[in-house]
C-alpha cells in the first residue's frame, strides 16, 4: 500500500508477480483547477478555494449557473432581482471596495466579459447568464488575495473559475436533458386600507388615497361623457396587487453529443431557454439559445484543445411596475383596466400624471434587447521533458447587441422611440510552463 493508492492483497503463486498500485479515486477530490486552468492539489494552495460540482449546480435545475451555485459556497452572496436574465451581484467575503465588488470569471482559463448591460430602469443580464449549465463541469471560486497574482486587480474581488465537460473516452452518446418550472409572487407591497381618494369628488384620473374614509357606500364613478354612470362601492380592493400577476414559467431543453477515443474527443450541445415572467400580456420575457462545440486531441508530445460558443438572447422587459402599480388608487381594481379600450374604466389615452393604465404601458412602453455573443478559447500545449510542459492559450469574447425603447404618444406624453446598438470585443493571449517534481 502507499497514500494516494489503493491498498491491495495478491495471493502468492508460483512463477513471477506483477503488482501495480491503482490511484485512489477520493484523491480527486482534492484537485482543484486554479488561475489559467492549472490543476493543484487542494492542499498545497496558498489561498482559499472551494468547488461546486455539476450534480450540485443541476439540484435546482436552474437556467443560470450563479443562481445554482447560491447558497453552496460559504462566504459567497449571490443576489439578483426576480425577472430571468436580470444581473446576478456576487460578493465573495462581503464588500471590499467602494467601487464595483464583482469577481473576475474565467472560463476554461480565458476571462470573459461579466460586464452589465442596460441600467436599473432595464436589466439586461449580464455575461454570466450566457453560461449554459448543462456545459459546466465543475465551478470553482478562489478567494485568497494570492490567487489573483496572474490577473491583476481584475481580480482583486476573487475569482470565479468556470471548467466544462470534455469528451471522454467513450462511444457515441446523445444525451437529453430538460426541466420545466413555474413561479409566483411571492410577497407584494402593503399599502393602507382605511382612506381612498377623493377630496371633494371621485375622479378616475386622480390617484390619492388621503380622501374619505373607505366606508363601502355606493358611489358613481366614471367618464362624464358616459350617459349612465356606473355605481361603484367605496372600498378596498383585496389583493388587487397580487391579483395582477400571472403565474410565471421557464422551460429549458439541453441536447448534446459526445464521442472521445483515448487520444480524441469531442462534445457538442444546444440549449433553449425560454421565460414567461410574472407580468401579463408577456411584459417579461426572455429566451437564450445557445450552441457549444468542444474537441481535444493528442498527437505524440502535442495536445490540443478547442472550444467554441455562440449565445443569442432576445429579451422584452417593462421596468418600473410595481411602482406603476401602486400610483392608482386603493380603491380600483387592476383587472378592470384590462382592455383599456373601455372607456367606462379607463381615462382618456390610458395616462395621466399621476397613473399610467398597467395593460397599456405593458403592451406601448417596454424595451426589446437582442444579443450575440460569440466566445471560446484554443490551446496548445507540448511535453518538453518529463515533469515540464509548455502551454500557448489564445480566447476572446464578442458581443454585438442592440436595444430598442418603446413609448407610444399618449395625451399627457409625448411618445419616444431609442435605439442604441454597440460592440464588446476581449480577447487574451497566455503561456506559462509547468513543471511538476
Amino acid at each position: 500500500s502507499y497514500i494516494g493508492m489503493i491498498t491491495q492483497e495478491v495471493a502468492v503463486r508460483s512463477g513471477t508477480l506483477n503488482v501495480r498500485l491503482k490511484s485512489e479515486a477520493q484523491a480527486l477530490d482534492e484537485i482543484v483547477v486554479t488561475a489559467l486552468g492549472l490543476r493543484r492539489d487542494e492542499r498545497i494552495l496558498g489561498y482559499a478555494a472551494s468547488t461546486v460540482k455539476a450534480d450540485e449546480l443541476a439540484i435546482a435545475k436552474s437556467g443560470s449557473v450563479m443562481s445554482g451555485l447560491s447558497g453552496k459556497v460559504a462566504g459567497v452572496n449571490i443576489s439578483a432581482a426576480g425577472a430571468a436574465g436580470t444581473s446576478q451581484k456576487v460578493l465573495i467575503r462581503g464588500i471590499s471596495s467602494i467601487n464595483s465588488n464583482q469577481p473576475l470569471y474565467i472560463v476554461d482559463g480565458i476571462p470573459i466579459n461579466n460586464s452589465r448591460i442596460g441600467n436599473d430602469n432595464a436589466d439586461f443580464g449580464n455575461g454570466a447568464n450566457d453560461i449554459n449549465p448543462e456545459d459546466v463541469e465543475t465551478v470553482t471560486i478562489l478567494k485568497g488575495a494570492s490567487a489573483t497574482a496572474l490577473y491583476g486587480s481584475r481580480a482583486s474581488n476573487g475569482v470565479i473559475m468556470v471548467t466544462t465537460k470534455k469528451a471522454k473516452n467513450e462511444k457515441l452518446t446523445v444525451l437529453y436533458d430538460g426541466s420545466f418550472s413555474a413561479s409566483n409572487v411571492l410577497r407584494v407591497m402593503q399599502t393602507q386600507n382605511l382612506f381612498g381618494q377623493g377630496w371633494g369628488s371621485w375622479d378616475r384620473a386622480e390617484n390619492g388615497s388621503w380622501g374619505p374614509r373607505l366606508d363601502g357606500t355606493m358611489h358613481e364613478w366614471g367618464s362624464d361623457q358616459l350617459e349612465t354612470p356606473m355605481m361603484k362601492p367605496f372600498s378596498y380592493v383585496k389583493n388587487n396587487l397580487r391579483d395582477f400577476y400571472q403565474t410565471g414559467t421557464e422551460l429549458n431543453n439541453v441536447v448534446s453529443l459526445r464521442y472521445g477515443t483515448e487520444n480524441l474527443g469531442l462534445i457538442t450541445s444546444y440549449g433553449n431557454l425560454s421565460t414567461n415572467g410574472i407580468l401579463p400580456n408577456n411584459g417579461d420575457q426572455y429566451s437564450r439559445n445557445t450552441f457549444s462545440l468542444r474537441g481535444n486531441a493528442k498527437i505524440d508530445r502535442f495536445a490540443f484543445e478547442m472550444s467554441l460558443n455562440y449565445v443569442r438572447k432576445d429579451i422584452r422587459r417593462t421596468e418600473g411596475m410595481e411602482m406603476e402599480l401602486l400610483q392608482h388608487a386603493v380603491d380600483v381594481e387592476y383587472l378592470q383596466m384590462k382592455d383599456y379600450n373601455d372607456e367606462r374604466y379607463n381615462f382618456d389615452n390610458y395616462y395621466t400624471f399621476y397613473a399610467t393604465n398597467p395593460y397599456w404601458m405593458i403592451d406601448n412602453q417596454y424595451y426589446n434587447y437582442q444579443d450575440d455573443r460569440v466566445y471560446g478559447k484554443i490551446e496548445v500545449s507540448f511535453d518538453i521533458a518529463k515533469g515540464l510542459k509548455a502551454v500557448g492559450r489564445a480566447g476572446g469574447d464578442f458581443l454585438n447587441y442592440s436595444r430598442e425603447n418603446i413609448n407610444a404618444k399618449a395625451d399627457f406624453s409625448d411618445g419616444s422611440y431609442q435605439q442604441l446598438g454597440g460592440a464588446n470585443p476581449l480577447l487574451g493571449y497566455y503561456s506559462n510552463y509547468r513543471f511538476n517534481l
